[in-house]
């Protein structure tokens, strides 16, 4: 009986150990994005669209122009 306890025991340590190590790390990310300054200029804001609270990439309509498109085409045959 005292092996199955010990088992149990140290399956719990595991994932106490592991559960407080997430914690800590959500605990820094808190922190940092607290610390952010928000009218700094970051590159992905070119990118990105606001919808309401969140961003996503823009999508690029017409990523090859016409030549480039003629180029890719004459390159393959």
């Amino acid at each position: 009986m005292s092996s199955i306890r010990k088992q149990i025991h140290k399956d719990y340590i595991e994932r106490a150990r592991a559960y407080h190590q997430k914690k800590r790390a959500l605990r820094k990310l808190k922190l940092k994005a607290a610390l952010r300054d928000p009218d700094e200029f970051y590159l992905k804001r070119i990118k990105t669209k606001k919808f309401g609270v969140f961003y996503k990439l823009k999508r690029r309509a017409n990523k090859y122009l016409k030549d480039d498109l003629k180029y890719i085409l004459l390159k393959k045959v």
